[in-house]
């Protein structure tokens, strides 16, 4: 289980669940540059063969490496001791109307090996998502078994268990920006 208990940083969003915030995890000048790289980004970038995912709604959301991730990605490790940050450097977009369904970031029976269609999922002990920018509207993180919003700011790091059930609603101006990673151990 994660402690942030001596980080000052970091809040607990419930009560009962694994759920934090770390606001400001990325400085302002750091999620600026993302962002500025993110928008430059020409479309074969986003959705080309090479960038061609597995899960089809990731398919032109979703980019190839971003040389600018490698420090955050750093940062989140140094920050979860203990645990690994899943490997990869891509950052994922949302358009105006795009929704994310309610999902589990975990799937099988828990202390089991059991994996997704894509092979995927069964190690993860949580989620966490890095937002890149917050000049979109919609697109808040929601936990519907309990009730949760969460409206990101540019910087803000969220994790959380990976059997919570989440979902993103509806961007319903701008375009999203987040590094989402997973989190587990050996």
């Amino acid at each position: 289980m994660l402690n942030f208990e001596n980080n000052p940083n970091v809040e607990k969003l419930h009560d009962e669940e694994e759920i934090w915030v770390y606001r400001n995890f990325l400085s302002q000048e750091e999620v600026s540059n993302i962002y500025n790289e993110a928008k430059n980004f020409n479309e074969e970038f986003w959705g080309g063969d090479a960038a061609r995912h597995t899960i089809e709604w990731y398919n032109g959301r979703s980019s190839l490496i971003v040389p600018e991730l490698i420090p955050v990605r750093k940062k989140i490790q140094d920050l979860v001791q203990g645990y690994n940050v899943t490997p990869g450097e891509s950052l994922a977009r949302m358009f105006t109307g795009d929704t994310m369904h309610e999902h589990e970031d975990s799937c099988g029976d828990e202390g089991t090996n059991e994996t997704d269609d894509n092979n995927t999922c069964a190690i993860t002990q949580y989620g966490c998502v890095v937002y890149i920018n917050d000049d979109f509207e919609g697109g808040d993180l929601y936990y519907p078994k309990l009730g949760l919003s969460y409206t990101p700011s540019a910087g803000d790091l969220v994790i959380h268990g990976s059997r919570i059930k989440h979902g993103v609603s509806k961007v319903t101006s701008g375009t999203r920006y987040v590094y989402p990673s997973f989190l587990y151990k050996d």
